[in-house]
């Protein structure tokens, strides 16, 4: 089963907020004709695997795919400028994701307790990892962080714990 959406109605407005009827049949979700994912709109998706964006996302709100448990699969479109906090937290079959240049800055716990992500490809215009981004990433060994990158939140890497390696040649 996918959902796709084809006008500019937000997803929360439709499918309540947060884990709403479908979600245990829900495999794919289709992102069409929508700038914004908003907060909530596909929380506790457990059984989603695929995202595939079709329109130039510019936003992906808070929680917005948080605990879609079985996702292994999604690519951040280039026109993503912002992802909220919490956005992709509890995401267990993640393992590897690539966020797109032009993002700024990665919100608190966006990533957090990804435990199969083993892989992180950062844009070189990052400024800011808040807080516990990564927190709970266990198999993630290695990181190489922008050169223009100005800070770092407490705990961003925090239960890391095969993190050996962080690279940065920034000052």
């Amino acid at each position: 089963v996918g959902i796709e959406r084809n006008d500019t109605n937000d997803f929360s407005s439709i499918f309540g907020s947060g884990n709403w009827g479908l979600s245990q049949s829900l495999k794919k979700i289709t992102v069409t004709n929508e700038t914004t994912v908003k907060s909530n709109a596909f929380y506790g998706c457990q059984y989603v695997e695929e995202i595939v964006y079709d329109s130039d996302i510019t936003e992906i709100g808070a929680y917005a795919f948080a605990s879609c448990h079985r996702l292994d699969n999604v690519t951040l479109p280039d026109t993503l400028e912002s992802i909220g906090e919490w956005a992709f937290s509890w995401c267990y079959d993640l393992s590897s994701i690539v966020i797109p240049e032009g993002v700024k800055t990665i919100g608190s716990y966006e990533f957090a307790n990804l435990t199969a992500l083993e892989t992180v490809v950062l844009p070189s215009t990052l400024e800011t990892i808040d807080y516990g981004a990564f927190y709970g990433c266990i198999m993630l060994e290695s990181i190489t962080l922008p050169d223009d990158l100005t800070s770092i939140g407490n705990s961003a890497f925090y239960y890391c714990t095969n993190l050996t390696t962080i690279n940065y040649n920034g000052t």
